[in-house]
């Protein structure tokens, strides 16, 4: 397996240095985070250094390590060890990183990386460590103006990644508002996912779409690219393994713990949810029902991802002390 490493370079405002491939190379026009192939002998910390040098003219300290990416599907197999780097004051101080291979450059805000196109080693990378943990759910949104105080008042608490809820009027008819919110979260890194209707969250260039689990249990394959995050709303076994198999990226599962509003339901506990997360590895689970912003570390520890919910994440009217979302 040809071994490469690469490094999450991430500036001071959220955003990440990305380089696109050449025309004449595999996924060709792609971005990918910067590095390359491990010569032999080379460990992986002296080969970023050699790469960043080389490729972008910078020194870095490479960090964290976050993990390994492979493409099951891939002709030739790879693995992608991706770590953490900084660059030193003294690169930064001069002409700053440059496409010494004639590469483009670009800085990608960390809550929109999804919407590149990327190569298949990068995609799961982005997928783990570009989401946030908090999947914040709107309320029905009867009156515009005052919806639209409240998501800003959300945003500036550090959502970034909001689900509109709407069942009392149809998507089209919302069209002024949702386009109004799209240009909101964006300006804050984020993303506007809405229910079920992935054609208007293409046509309205949102980020994506979360299907309930009606219509997930309909859907026969992925109803949208890879570039738009695909979240389902799940509570049993059988959803999730549907959610599995039609790729989706993320999903909710609940009740978690009982709930104001579906009083009587049965909740799931954290040992299913342990269980479940164990069962389906390959899905981002975030934790549903019942939760405060301060669960996020028992939902960590239980293998969910993250964590979701509406009354205690929505800066309602009612709310004037919000909790600051965790990245």
């Amino acid at each position: 397996m040809l071994q490469v490493v690469a490094g999450w370079l991430e500036t001071q405002r959220g955003s990440l240095l990305l380089t696109q491939r050449p025309a004449d190379k595999s996924f060709p026009g792609c971005f990918e985070f910067p590095g390359g192939k491990v010569h032999a002998g080379e460990s992986d910390v002296d080969a970023l250094v050699r790469e960043f040098q080389e490729e972008l003219g910078i020194a870095v300290q490479v960090g964290e390590y976050l993990g390994s990416y492979s493409d099951p599907n891939a002709e030739l197999p790879i693995e992608l060890r991706l770590y953490r780097v900084t660059a030193t004051a003294a690169s930064l101080a001069g002409l700053g990183p440059v496409g010494l291979e004639n590469q483009a450059i670009r800085l990608a805000p960390i809550g929109r990386m999804q919407r590149l196109p990327l190569p298949s080693l990068d995609r799961p990378a982005v997928r783990e460590h570009a989401l946030t943990r908090r999947l914040v759910i709107s309320p029905e949104p009867t009156d515009h103006t005052l919806w639209l105080r409240e998501l800003d008042a959300t945003l500036s608490a550090g959502a970034k990644l909001i689900m509109l809820r709407a069942k009392k009027t149809p998507l089209h008819e919302l069209r002024h508002l949702i386009v109004r919110a799209r240009d909101r979260i964006a300006a804050h890194g984020g993303e506007l996912l809405l229910q079920d209707d992935a054609e208007l969250a293409e046509r309205w260039r949102l980020g994506g779409v979360s299907l309930t689990s009606r219509a997930l249990m309909r859907c026969k394959a992925r109803p949208l690219p890879k570039n738009f995050w695909l979240c389902a709303s799940c509570h049993s076994e059988d959803e999730l393994a549907q959610a599995q198999a039609i790729d989706c990226d993320f999903v909710t599962l609940a009740p978690v713990q009982p709930t104001a509003t579906h009083p009587g339901q049965a909740e799931l506990g954290w040992a299913r949810v342990q269980a479940l997360a164990r069962q389906f590895p390959a899905l981002s689970i975030f934790a549903l029902g019942g939760l405060q912003p301060s669960d996020l570390a028992k939902a960590h520890s239980h293998g969910a991802f993250g964590i979701a919910g509406i009354r205690a994440f929505w800066h309602s009217t009612s709310n004037h002390s919000p909790v600051r979302a965790a990245s």
